[in-house]
């Protein structure tokens, strides 16, 4: 591993905010530490930074136990959150002060700048002051003063939060493509799954202080290790009389299942073709429009549940009776998580929406 934290733990006066962390990368990949609010994934990040210091365990950059080492020797970039520019400096001030701060003769600087301003895509900007850019200008020259001193390693702390939608979708495919162009090792915090999906080789699902779920963001969706991870992940209904289901009732584990809307396909009355005994009978109970898709909400006796249907599908009505079919639950208990499949369809033949 080029980056990796064993066994840490970081109390806070009795607060216990970091509990046996063991994560790790290698080199050139990109992690996503994702959790809600307080469940510890900042306080990773500043650790490796060298802000905050262990009280146990071990932080090892490129084979090296970095736990005491200041943050200025640990060869670390890092983008705050609010970028942090200096609002007195030019563009190209602001890129080129780490590498002043090394001591490195303006010969040295000048090229190194330029280079990292074709890279952020600002040439013809570098007079500019902060407050003469936008959001997403903004964000760049931070990414490209981060990188000007030739980090080993690339901390980001929520590196969209102050940007609009349509610029944010932009810059996170901006940076992905960035990112792997340069090869950096980097590590980012986030509560936004869709941007952790999207940018992350490696998604460490934080909870309470614990790292609940770590691996590729196709195992951490499609299958939760734990309950946490099961509810967090995705926009998902909770049912608790899951054994009520066709398909599912002979299952004898677990207490609670969730129904991604994925794995729901609602039709109109009189057009399912295959799978009839699986359907479940349900009334549209509630349809909320999306932009370029329908939330549709159907009960199925006393459970509510919900999946997506784009605007080109039939067309249903509040009141409207339905066949639902539901392709897989993941149930759980108070430990652990099992995908489980309907027994009544075949798998292979279906397609999740």
């Amino acid at each position: 591993m080029y980056v990796e934290l064993k066994q840490v733990n970081k109390y806070y006066d009795t607060y216990h905010a970091s509990k046996d962390i063991s994560i790790g990368i290698e080199q050139g990949q990109v992690l996503a530490l994702l959790g809600p609010s307080g469940s510890g994934k900042t306080t990773i990040l500043r650790m490796i930074a060298g802000l905050e210091i262990p009280d146990s365990g071990d932080i090892i950059i490129a084979n090296q136990i970095v736990n005491t080492m200041p943050p200025r020797e640990r060869e670390i970039g890092f983008l705050f959150q609010n970028y942090a520019l200096f609002r007195h400096m030019t563009v190209f001030e602001n890129i080129a002060f780490g590498l002043e701060m090394q001591g490195l003769k303006q010969k040295e600087i000048k090229p190194r700048v330029a280079e990292l301003i074709e890279l952020i895509g600002l040439t013809g900007l570098e007079k500019r002051y902060p407050m003469e850019l936008s959001g997403g200008q903004k964000q760049r020259v931070a990414f490209a003063r981060a990188l000007a001193p030739n980090p080993k390693v690339l901390l980001l702390d929520e590196p969209f939060a102050a940007i609009d939608v349509k610029v944010k979708e932009e810059l996170r495919i901006w940076l992905k493509e960035t990112i792997y162009k340069i090869g950096i090792t980097t590590i980012f915090v986030t509560h936004d799954q869709e941007e952790a999906v999207e940018l992350a080789d490696i998604i460490v699902v934080t909870n309470q202080g614990r790292v609940e779920q770590m691996g590729t963001p196709e195992e951490i969706y499609g299958a939760p290790n734990t309950p946490f991870v099961a509810q967090f992940m995705g926009k998902s209904t909770e049912v608790l009389s899951y054994r009520d289901l066709k398909g599912f009732q002979h299952i004898d584990y677990g207490s609670s299942a969730i129904i991604r809307p994925e794995a729901i396909k609602i039709y109109k009355k009189g057009t399912l073709r295959q799978f009839m005994s699986a359907a479940e009978e349900g009334v549209i109970e509630r349809i909320l429009f999306k932009g370029n898709h329908l939330e549709l909400w159907v009960r199925i006796g006393d459970m509510l549940i919900y999946s997506n249907t784009d605007m080109d599908s039939a067309h249903f009505s509040v009141g409207e009776s339905v066949d639902v079919l539901i392709y897989r639950l993941y149930i759980f208990d108070h430990n652990t998580t099992q995908v489980v499949e309907n027994s009544k369809m075949n798998v292979d033949d279906v397609y999740y929406i």
